[in-house]
Order: C-alpha cells, then sequence, then structure tokens
C-alpha cells in the first residue's frame, strides 16, 4: 500500500501514459488500444489495499478535503475497473476501429457510418445502412455486457452497495432529486414538443410513426445550410470568437490543435487534457456544415477552461472531478451557434436565413435535453434493476418491461418521438453517470449565459470584460462544486427556471 503523496505522483505518470496511448488511437496514428500493456505497467496502483486506505482517508476528512479524497477515490476505482478489464476494452476497441459494413459494392469503415448515414438523403439507404450495421453493433453489446457485468461485481466486492450510491457520494448528487425535477418539464412541454418533431420528420419525408434515431441525425444535419458553415473557414472562425474574448489560440502554447485527416481517426471532435494546464489537445476532422463549428466551439470551451487552471491547484482538482462544471463552458460556446448577433458576425446567412437556423439549432439543443433527461431515467432504473413499465408521464404502470433493451427503447422513444434501437441500451452508456454531468451543465450554462448577457451585454462573446470573467472561474479547476460555481456567478446555486424559462418561450413562439 502507497501513502497518499506516493500515490498521486504514480497516478501523475500513470495518467500521462494512458491518455497519450488513447489520443495516438483516437487520431488514427496507433490502430490498436494497447491499455492493458501501461495498466500491467502500474498494477500495483489500482488495489483494493489503496482504495480501502482512501476510503478510511475520506471517512475521516472534512469539507473541501473530503472533496478532493472523493475525486481521488473515484479515479482510483475507475482505473482499479478498467485495469481488470481492460482486456475487454482492448478487444471492444480494435474490433471498432477495424469493423466495416459492406454497401452497395463499397466497404465503409464502422466509425465513419453515423456520417455516412447523416448525409443520406434517402430514407431507404438509411434503413438499409442500420439493419447492415446490424451485427457489428451486436458484437460491440456483447463487449458491453460482458463488462459492466464484470464491473458491477468488482464495485460490490469493494463494498459498494450500487452504482448510483458511488457515484452520488464522489459527485455529491441526488440523482432522483435531479430525475423528478427534470421528468416534470419532460411532460410539461411534451405536446408542443410533439407537434414540432412532427414537423420536422415531415421535411424530411418521414413519417413520425416510421421515425427513427438515424432519421433524427439525418435532419439535425442541417445540410441546407452547409454553405454558410464552410469546411476551410472553421478553425478562423473559432480562432476569431475566442479572440473576441481575449482568448488567442495563436499564442497560447499549452492548446495544440490537431485538424489532419486520418482515415482511423475518429470521427468526432475531442479534447485530451494531457497535463492541466500545460498540454491540452485540440482534435477535429473537419467534414464542412455546421456540425463542425458546433463541435470544435464545445470543444474549445473545455480546453480552455483546462488551459486556465491555477497550476497551483492540487492535482485531483486539476484532473479529477465532477464533469459538469467544464461542461458549462463547452455548452456556453457550441450555443453561441443559438446567437443571431454571433450569426450575423461569423456567416454569410441573412436574417431569414438565422431566424430559421436558429429555430432549428433550438428544436436540436430541445431535443437533445429531452434525450439526456430520458436516459437519466432509464440508467437509473438500469443501476436500481426496475423493469417496471412507465407511463406517458414517465411515472410507474402496470407490468414489466421484458429487459433493459425494451425499457430503454421505450423510456428514449417516448421523450423523443423517435424511435430507439434495443440493442443500444448499453452501448449509449456514458460510465460514472455523465448523463447526469451533461444536464446540470445544461442548467447552469443558462444561468451563466445570463449572467453574461446580463453584465457584459447581448454580444458577451465581443466584450475582453467577459472573457477575464470566465478566466476567473476556469482558475478554479474543479474545486468548486456546480453549484458553488453558481454561487461564485452571482446565484444561490443551480436553478433549472432558466433554462425551463428559455425552452417554453422557443416552445411558445415556434
Amino acid at each position: 500500500m502507497m501513502n497518499r503523496e506516493g500515490l498521486i505522483e504514480t497516478i501523475k505518470n500513470f495518467h500521462d501514459e494512458i491518455y497519450r496511448e488513447n489520443y495516438s488511437h483516437l487520431i488514427g496514428l496507433k490502430e490498436d488500444l494497447n491499455e492493458t500493456k501501461i495498466y500491467s505497467k502500474y498494477q500495483y496502483l489500482f488495489t483494493k489495499e489503496n482504495i480501502k486506505f482512501l476510503k478510511d482517508l475520506v471517512a475521516k476528512s472534512t469539507a473541501l478535503e473530503k472533496r478532493k479524497n472523493n475525486y481521488l477515490i473515484g479515479y482510483v476505482i475507475g482505473n482499479f475497473v478498467g485495469q481488470k478489464l481492460s482486456k475487454i476494452s482492448d478487444e471492444a476497441a480494435a474490433f471498432e476501429a477495424k469493423a466495416f459494413v459492406e454497401f452497395k459494392g463499397n466497404k465503409i469503415p464502422y466509425r465513419g457510418l453515423t456520417k455516412i448515414m447523416n448525409n443520406e438523403d434517402n430514407k431507404e439507404n438509411r434503413d438499409l445502412l442500420y439493419e447492415a450495421q446490424k451485427p457489428i453493433k451486436l458484437k460491440l453489446l456483447d463487449y458491453n455486457i460482458k463488462y459492466l457485468k464484470q464491473e458491477l461485481k468488482l464495485l460490490n466486492d469493494l463494498g459498494y452497495k450500487s452504482y448510483i450510491e458511488l457515484n452520488s457520494a464522489i459527485k455529491e448528487v441526488d440523482y432522483f432529486k435531479l430525475r423528478d425535477e427534470l421528468k416534470a418539464f419532460l411532460v410539461e412541454t411534451d405536446e408542443k414538443f410533439t407537434v414540432l418533431i412532427h414537423e420536422a420528420m415531415k421535411s424530411i419525408n418521414v413519417n413520425t410513426d416510421d421515425a427513427r434515431n438515424y432519421d433524427w441525425g439525418y435532419y439535425a444535419r442541417h445540410k441546407e445550410f452547409d454553405g454558410a458553415f464552410p469546411k476551410e473557414n472553421v478553425i478562423s472562425t473559432l480562432k476569431k470568437t475566442l479572440l473576441g474574448i481575449g482568448f488567442n489560440l495563436d499564442i497560447q502554447k499549452n492548446i495544440e490543435l490537431d485538424i489532419e485527416e486520418r482515415e482511423k481517426k475518429v470521427p468526432r471532435a475531442f479534447m485530451m487534457p494531457i497535463k492541466v494546464p500545460d498540454e491540452i489537445k485540440l482534435v477535429i476532422k473537419p467534414n464542412g456544415g455546421y456540425e463542425d463549428y458546433n463541435a470544435i466551439l464545445h470543444e474549445a470551451g473545455h480546453a480552455e477552461h483546462y488551459a486556465h487552471v491555477n497550476p497551483d491547484l492540487d492535482y485531483e482538482f486539476k484532473h479529477f472531478g465532477d464533469h459538469s462544471v467544464t461542461e458549462i463552458f463547452s455548452f456556453l460556446f457550441d450555443n453561441l451557434m443559438q446567437d443571431p448577433n454571433w450569426l450575423k458576425i461569423h456567416t454569410r446567412m441573412n436574417n431569414q436565413e438565422i431566424e430559421k437556423f436558429v429555430k432549428e439549432n433550438y428544436l436540436q439543443d430541445l431535443f437533445m435535453f429531452r434525450r439526456y433527461i430520458a436516459k437519466l431515467i432509464y440508467e437509473l432504473k438500469l443501476f436500481s434493476d426496475d423493469l417496471r413499465k412507465l407511463d406517458s408521464n414517465f411515472n410507474p404502470a402496470k407490468g414489466y418491461y421484458k429487459n433493459f433493451g425494451e425499457c430503454y427503447s421505450d423510456i428514449l422513444s417516448k421523450a423523443t418521438k423517435v424511435k430507439y434501437p434495443k440493442s443500444s441500451y448499453l452501448i449509449d452508456l456514458d460510465g460514472g453517470f455523465y448523463v447526469a454531468d451533461y444536464l446540470r451543465a445544461w442548467i447552469g450554462e443558462r444561468q451563466l449565459r445570463h449572467k453574461l448577457k446580463q453584465d457584459y451585454g447581448t454580444e458577451w462573446f465581443k466584450n475582453k470584460k467577459a472573457g477575464e470573467f470566465l478566466k476567473k472561474l476556469y482558475s478554479l479547476g474543479n474545486s468548486k462544486h456546480i453549484n458553488e460555481l453558481m454561487q461564485e456567478s452571482g446565484f444561490k446555486g443551480l436553478d433549472t427556471i432558466y433554462i425551463f424559462r428559455d425552452f417554453k418561450d422557443f416552445l411558445d413562439k415556434a
């Protein structure tokens, strides 16, 4: 067993190696992901003995020290599980990277399939593409089932009664309270949202009764606006936006941009904090269109947050913690694409086009917010082993779902009005209740956006004083709980009134 200081120093080395390994894999420089080798090198680090030592520390510590120790134990437990199950995750990652679909004489890499489907105008072809990938998804589901089953057993062996209990303690969240507050929003907005989804599907010649999640992906691609978001301007637009609030990417040497085209590079943009705040990777594989701009702004929000963290903070508050804090800042940036003022400056759209784009972007945001509320409802049922059916108000009803695939599909489909496949019930699952991190960030972002507009004007993104305000929040890293971050911003705490009001205003005007 190691002492706390030795544990931290060794974790720094492990973190550096594992992140660099994942980075090389995700940007397409390495086909195989070899986490097993790295975990083997550090097998003495993530042990039951060290976890027991940290649990004892948590029990004895108070306030800030307790939070720091909880973040540390969350990281150690996560990697204890990762170490034990690295063979499964390595095999799954290698399989996914090499998998391809044969369609009309072409071989399409599985990781590039979503992009193809989102750009496929023909509904029948989208259906055929989905059917063609089913064997791959079922194989990935097998890996997910095997991983989750063993993960829950490992956590139980460590003395945790449930997955919910563990994450609730580490992140200081009452997940059931959050669910109930947000569930009410689903019910209140359901009727007007249903009308908008029907109109959206009709606009792409899809009957709502036959609409699938990938049809929504096609609609949300917003291809008609591609001319306003050219591939070659995505980085210059990002740089101009950041410069408006005083962040100059050209001289921020701690943020490294990767925009290279590589066949095996993951199609989604991402940010990786290798060493906070000194080495932050910002990655995108530009395709052209609104999604490029949305994704790079989102990931840049993360990057600027980590790049401005106070270097003197404890390591735990720089690298670990509750992800809802950094997600606030990423949402703040990508939601600039809902702002007509930003669009007038950074695109060539006229006022009529901007009005239409903002409406569709808001609908996409509302769709995703409802989807994530549904995911929270579902995940709490999954980790409570609760197969009781839910009625149209998402309350317990008579009868039981046959399995969690049926449970997942029913809940997600009710909330979004498009059908989700049963086979995604574990594939569509982010570890550590990240779903709740996103939801709380959605709520907090609306509060922060209100604050910025109130104090720095409707065009706050052109005000360097707004940038200075953000830098102060960034510098805190993850030392503050999201409620405390909202208090630092002038609120009593996290408050749903701002996001509920914003979406309801949108629905009333749509």
